[in-house]
């Protein structure tokens, strides 16, 4: 839908205070132009688009990107790291409650900044005593998230763990077939 033309504002010669003006001087007009100033008249005779219903237009949505700290937890091989990324955050009724991330654009975010999580993983928050999910990572890089609302404290900080995508620890799996005799095979993978 494109938006209905805004109408050209009125522009008016305001008269001036009575000074001596010498002869040089031209003489200006005391009256007030009644005559608006059209900066595009094609526009200002162009039908309205087709299906415009009229009313006004309304502004577009604006985002508010603030800087959201990600303390990520790798348990894969234990290794800590901290990364910066900016998105959206929703502020709940209650400023103490801290706010609310949508989990798709935290992803985007992170995986195309230096941190992004490389190999294949599962990444969860924790709300209260439960995980929660919100991105895969497949051993081919591809990334597999949904739109889901991550609890961010009112420090602006979301706390992130990256497991293995293995239902049992793949040292643990590992240390099990080498006491069985059995050698696992370079690339191998537990989906």
């Amino acid at each position: 839908m494109q938006a209905a033309p805004l109408p050209t504002p009125v522009q008016y010669d305001l008269p001036e205070p009575h000074r001596r003006h010498s002869r040089s001087h031209s003489h200006r007009s005391h009256r007030l132009s009644a005559t608006p100033a059209v900066q595009n008249p094609s526009s200002a005779s162009a039908p309205p688009p087709a299906g415009y219903a009229g009313g006004p237009t309304p502004a577009p949505a604006v985002r508010y990107l603030r800087t959201l700290t990600l303390l990520i937890d790798d348990l894969r091989n234990g290794e800590s790291q901290l990364a910066e990324v900016r998105v959206p955050l929703k502020a709940p009724d209650n400023p103490e409650d801290g706010f609310w991330a949508d989990a798709k654009e935290v992803c985007s975010e992170l995986q195309a900044s230096p941190s992004r999580i490389d190999g294949e993983a599962k990444v969860y928050a924790m709300r209260g005593k439960f995980k929660q999910y919100f991105m895969r990572v497949s051993s081919e890089g591809d990334i597999e998230s949904m739109s889901a609302n991550l609890k961010v404290s009112k420090e602006r900080t979301l706390e992130v763990f990256v497991e293995d995508v293995c239902f049992v620890p793949r040292q643990i799996l590992i240390g099990i077939l080498t006491d069985a005799g059995i050698e696992p095979a370079t690339g191998w993978s537990c989906d």
